[in-house]
């Protein structure tokens, strides 16, 4: 019996189109899903644990996934597009670039 529920329960995690399954470990026992291991965000760790729920025989999901990287990669994402969101200064230290500013005549 466990040995089906460890075949549906990672086909689920596997189609979960969020997930990089990569390094997320499960164990299952008497029923109990028990997810180990890292993901780079708190919303993948839930989808971890909702793509259990939806799997028949299993009656309880401890999630000890571990969240790494969450910080930095909102912060890669937010600078994707952006052209020059930092300058050095003399001092060889970073400060936000300042826009040029047109001035209007009228």
């Amino acid at each position: 019996m466990e040995t089906v529920l460890i075949r549906l329960a990672n086909d689920k995690l596997h189609k979960n189109p969020y997930l990089d399954t990569s390094k997320i470990y499960l164990v299952i026992h008497e029923g109990k899903a028990f997810l180990y291991g890292e993901v780079d965000s708190f919303f993948k760790k839930q989808m971890a644990q909702e793509s259990l729920r939806q799997v028949e025989g299993i009656c309880e999901i401890v999630n000890e996934l571990k969240v790494v990287n969450e910080l930095k990669g909102k912060v890669a994402n937010e600078l994707k597009g952006m052209r020059r969101p930092y300058q050095l200064n003399g001092r060889n230290t970073v400060e936000p670039a300042t826009p040029h500013l047109a001035t209007v005549t009228t």
